[in-house]
């Protein structure tokens, strides 16, 4: 069975961004909050074993917290 190497790719990750240029904090989050806000709905994905399920799911975003429920029909 693959054992992934989490350290590896860990250190991918943080080499790539190394000389990235980052945003303000308070920039970024205005950004996520305003992406966030103009969406309802995201996946909502889970995994155990060798199986992971995948389903969509629709939010309100309230103060800074997510609400979740399920999408009826």
């Amino acid at each position: 069975m693959y054992q992934p190497d989490y350290d590896l790719a860990a250190s991918h990750w943080i080499e790539r961004d190394r000389d990235s240029v980052h945003m303000e904090p308070a920039a970024l989050k205005e950004k996520i909050e305003s992406f966030i806000g103009a969406h309802n709905t995201c996946a909502l994905a889970t995994a155990s074993a060798d199986m992971v399920r995948n389903t969509p799911i629709e939010y309100n975003f309230v103060e800074g917290c997510f609400c979740f429920f399920p999408k009826v029909d």
